[in-house]
């Protein structure tokens, strides 16, 4: 007699009828056999919070996001982007031509672009300001000018301005105070001072905060301020020092110049560009710290000589690992100033460096 084991044959039955249904689930809808388990788990269709592990940190969070983490953008450092320009003056021969064409004569022919979207524009501000008309002649040097005159500055994009020269003293205490009230009300920032240029700092908000300090070498001892470089320094900001030195006319820097730069920098400086020659001068690292000692005039009267007439613009953006500089030659023709690249070489030369784009990896780093 023949026996019929039954129960094998349903356990075969059994496992043809799920073969067959796992094929057809798999042709008609792959994605629910194969779908993560976060698709469906309970949580993925409530409001509460689903658990995390360390595997997840860094993922997208939402169970349905299409976006991969490699597709994430990183944040860009943060930055902070000033620029600067040399020597302004207003009286004289530049005010005859403001006076003769209109406040805003100088600027007429300048690229206003190149000032857009920084977080700071500076200037040394070579003379004072008056309200009583007094145009003087060339050979004066003595320089004043009315308020109404100062405002095209503001317009042109210029943030600060600095006091801290040997003509800001020209007609008095009085007479810088007024300025620089003058000054502010038009919308700009003063600091220095042609005498105690520590006691009037400029902060600079931005990406990386900014401390200017002016510094007149012809009134101010050089430690005068040694003791605020370290304070701002410490309090973590980036310490950028404006002096007014040098000697007239020379495309060299100084002994005492660069002994300047030294001591500033061992108190902590991070960037020194400097004012008065007239000419643009050498640039230089000091200590992985960039000193550009002049940058020339940006607007005056002295036509005596085609170097006194070329200036440059420092273009410098700031982040916590680097300081990028680019210049840009400027042509003073007829009191008006404007970007001339034609003498890209010739700035190149005299600032003596191998590009107008010059990077500086930082040495140390400020934290807020």
């Amino acid at each position: 007699m023949k026996i019929v084991n039954k129960g094998r044959g349903a356990y075969f039955f059994v496992a043809v009828f799920g073969i067959t249904l796992f094929f057809v689930m798999f042709f008609i809808a792959p994605n629910t056999v194969f779908a993560p388990w976060e698709e469906t788990a309970q949580w993925a269709v409530s409001t509460d919070t689903p658990p995390h592990s360390i595997s997840d940190i860094g993922k997208p969070t939402s169970p349905d996001a299409d976006t991969l983490v490699d597709d994430i953008p990183l944040t860009e450092p943060e930055s902070s982007r000033v620029l600067f320009v040399g020597d302004i003056m207003l009286a004289r021969a530049v005010e005859w031509s403001i006076k003769e064409e209109g406040a805003g004569y100088p600027f007429l022919l300048w690229d206003a672009g190149l000032f857009a979207d920084a977080d700071a524009v500076i200037g040394n501000f070579e003379g004072t300001i008056r309200d009583a008309e007094h145009i003087e002649q060339t050979n004066v040097m003595a320089f004043d000018t009315l308020p109404e005159y100062v405002t095209p500055l503001a317009g042109a994009g210029f943030t600060h301005l600095s006091l801290a020269n040997n003509h800001a003293d020209d007609f008095g205490q009085a007479t810088t105070d007024f300025m620089r009230s003058t000054i502010t009300d038009v919308g700009i920032t003063p600091f220095g001072d042609p005498f105690v240029s520590e006691s009037f700092i400029a902060r600079i908000d931005g990406g990386i905060p900014v401390s200017l300090v002016g510094f007149h070498a012809f009134n101010e001892e050089t430690a005068s301020i040694v003791e605020t470089i370290r304070t701002e320094d410490a309090a973590g900001n980036f310490v950028i020092v404006y002096p007014h030195w040098g000697v007239e006319y020379n495309h060299e820097p100084s002994i005492s110049q660069t002994a300047a730069a030294q001591i500033w920098i061992d108190a902590g400086a991070d960037l020194i560009i400097g004012a008065h020659p007239h000419v643009v001068q050498t640039a230089e690292i000091i200590n992985g710290v960039p000193v550009i000692y002049s940058l020339g005039n940006f607007l005056f009267d002295q036509d005596f000589s085609r170097a006194t007439q070329i200036g440059a613009v420092a273009d410098v953006t700031l982040s916590s690992s680097e300081i990028l500089i680019t210049f840009s030659p400027v042509s003073i023709l007829h009191r008006q100033m404007f970007v001339d690249h034609e003498l890209d070489e010739t700035l190149r030369s005299w600032l003596g460096i191998d590009s107008l784009t010059w990077t500086i990896y930082r040495q140390k780093t400020q934290t807020p």
